[in-house]
């Protein structure tokens, strides 16, 4: 029987970013964790650069969703 598809596979998340939150610590479960997280807080993620980076913010921006912004006294 085949694996359900998560909600990033059918947000259009490429399997590197999918990888990459499922190894990160705290994990990426879902969308709230995700735009939890900062930019910053994103290119931290092992395996995860800025091309990476890129292609998350454009796939949330289409469902109207944004990373979190940058607060004073968080990099």
């Amino acid at each position: 029987m085949p694996e359900p598809i998560t909600v990033f596979q059918a947000m259009g998340f490429p399997p590197k970013v999918i990888t990459a939150f499922a190894k990160a610590r705290p994990r990426v479960a879902t969308i709230g964790d995700l735009i939890a997280l900062t930019p910053a807080d994103v290119l931290r993620l092992p395996g995860v650069g800025p091309n990476a980076l890129g292609q998350i913010e454009i796939i949330l921006k289409t469902q109207k969703l944004a990373l979190a912004a940058y607060q004073k006294g968080h990099e």
